[in-house]
C-alpha cells in the first residue's frame, strides 16, 4: 500500500500538468492515442530505469550512462519547478519554481512518515477527478469559428515520446521486487487511467487547438467548464503532485562517494538555476529526449548482457 502511495504520488508532474498542451498541438484530436502509446513505450522504458547493466560496463559507458541519466532527470526537475510556477504564482513564475525547490530540497533530508504520501496521493487522485468531472459535467461552448484541429501521424509519434515522461515516475528510485512489483504494476494503471482521463476531459471541454495555446492546460479546463472557483483546489493538488514528484526525481539521484545531503543541494541549486534560464516546456522536452535516450541506452545494455550470459 505505502509502495503504491508513493508511487502515484510522485508520477504526476510536468509530464501531464504541462505536457498536454505541446502533445495536443502535435496530436490534435488524436491526443488520447499518443498517450496509450506513450505508455506502451514508458512501460520498458521507465522498466530500464530498475535494471543495473552498466555496473560491470566498461568506465566510458558508465559515464555516458550517468550523464544521460543525470541530465534527464535534472531536465525534468526544472519542467516540474515551472510547472508549478506556472499555476501557482502564474505573474512571477518563476518566482513559484525557486519556492518549489527550496521547499523539497528541505523535506529529501528528512523521512516523510507513510501516513503524509497516503494523504498526498488522495490528494493528488481528488484533484484529478475533480477536474475531469467539473470538465463533464457542463457541455462546451461551440467556438465562433472552427479551428482546424490538427494531427498527423508524425505528430502523434513525436507527442508519444514527449508524454512518455508521464511514465517515468512510476520507476524513479531502487528496483522493485516481490510484492513491490505488482504494486509497480497498479501505480502504472492508475497513472495511465488518470492522464488518459484528463487528455479526454481536455479534448471535450477546450478541443486540442485551445489546448495547444495554453500555458496551465488545467486551469484553462477549469475555466471554460465555468469552475474556475475550484481552481485554487486545483493548486493545492498540483502542488502536492510537483512536489512530490519534484522530491522523487531529487532522491533518485545517487553518485558513489558523495553524501546524500550535498547531492541534494547540489541538484537543487542546478534546478534552481536552470528554472531561471530555461522554460518548463523546454525543460520538459530536453527532458523526454534524454529519459529516453538513457532508457534506450540502458535496453540495449541489458541485453547485450544476457546475450552474452
Amino acid at each position: 500500500m505505502d509502495f503504491v502511495a508513493r508511487g502515484v504520488a510522485s508520477s504526476f508532474g510536468a509530464g501531464l500538468f504541462l505536457g498536454l498542451a505541446p502533445a495536443a498541438a502535435l496530436a490534435g484530436p488524436w491526443l488520447p492515442a499518443a498517450l496509450v502509446l506513450a505508455a506502451v513505450i514508458g512501460w520498458p522504458a521507465a522498466l530500464s530505469t530498475s535494471e543495473r547493466p552498466l555496473d560491470t560496463a566498461p568506465l566510458p559507458l558508465r559515464r555516458t550512462g550517468f550523464v544521460l541519466f543525470a541530465l534527464g532527470r535534472l531536465a525534468a526537475a526544472v519542467a516540474i519547478a515551472g510547472t508549478f510556477g506556472r499555476y501557482a504564482t502564474p505573474a512571477q513564475p518563476v518566482l513559484g519554481a525557486l519556492g518549489l525547490v527550496l521547499v523539497v530540497c528541505a523535506a529529501a533530508l528528512v523521512s516523510l512518515p507513510p501516513a503524509v504520501i497516503r494523504v498526498a496521493a488522495a490528494v493528488v487522485l481528488a484533484c484529478l477527478a475533480l477536474v475531469v468531472a467539473a470538465c463533464f459535467a457542463i457541455a462546451p461552448v461551440a467556438p465562433a469559428v472552427a479551428a482546424p484541429e490538427g494531427g498527423s501521424v508524425p505528430g502523434v509519434l513525436a507527442a508519444a515520446g514527449l508524454l512518455s515522461v508521464c511514465f517515468f515516475g512510476t520507476f524513479f528510485g531502487t528496483a522493485p521486487t516481490g510484492r513491490d512489483r505488482r504494486g509497480t504494476v497498479v501505480v502504472f494503471a492508475v497513472v495511465a487511467v488518470g492522464c488518459l482521463a484528463v487528455a479526454a476531459a481536455a479534448l471535450y471541454q477546450v478541443g486540442a487547438p485551445r489546448l495547444a495555446l495554453s500555458p496551465a492546460p488545467l486551469v484553462d479546463m477549469l475555466a471554460a467548464a465555468d469552475a474556475s472557483a475550484l481552481e485554487p483546489l486545483l493548486t493545492i493538488g498540483v502542488a502536492v503532485a510537483c512536489g512530490f514528484t519534484l522530491l522523487g526525481v531529487l532522491r533518485g539521484l545517487r553518485v558513489s562517494g558523495i553524501l546524500e545531503v550535498r547531492l541534494v543541494a547540489a541538484a537543487g541549486a542546478a534546478t534552481a538555476i536552470g528554472s531561471l534560464l530555461v522554460p518548463p516546456d523546454t525543460a520538459l522536452a530536453a527532458a523526454a529526449v534524454l529519459l529516453l535516450g538513457d532508457a534506450a541506452f540502458r535496453c540495449i545494455a541489458v541485453r547485450h548482457r544476457y546475450v552474452r550470459e
